[in-house]
């Protein structure tokens, strides 16, 4: 059981229907841009990257055979970006962290007796709905 596990805190459903709305367009819409380091940076022109949500829409409304890029997404790194290969933080690859996402994280961290919690890094993570964990 999870009383078994000192330190571990669970929170069941923290988020209204608006807010679980707020937070999936955040996520897919606004996070996954750039300068937000992300799995498909290698694959992809920066500089047209672009909003994936919207280039997504076109082409399923087309049923076009473009590569859907955010069928390819699987995760977006905040603030400072961590390197997958070496497993480090870099002081010099950092992105703005989202302002409304700190508000929330401090928030929460307060609520948990943690008044000096300062978000500086995060990683959101992309399931399809075939995804598997593990």
């Amino acid at each position: 059981s999870i009383e078994t596990f000192p330190g571990f805190l669970y929170i069941v459903n923290p988020f209204t229907p608006i807010g679980q709305l707020y937070w999936s367009t955040r996520c897919i819409r606004d996070y996954s841009l750039s300068p937000n380091a992300s799995n498909i940076d290698t694959s992809v022109d920066q500089s047209n990257r672009g909003c994936l949500w919207e280039k997504h829409i076109s082409i399923v409304k087309k049923e076009s055979d473009q590569v859907d890029l955010l069928d390819r997404l699987r995760w977006v790194t905040l603030g400072y970006h961590y390197d997958w290969d070496k497993k480090v933080y870099h002081k010099d690859r950092v992105s703005p962290f989202p302002q409304d996402l700190a508000a929330m994280t401090k928030f929460m961290a307060q609520i948990f007796g943690f008044s000096t919690y300062q978000p500086e890094a995060g990683i959101v993570n992309y399931y399809t709905m075939e995804s598997t964990i593990g």
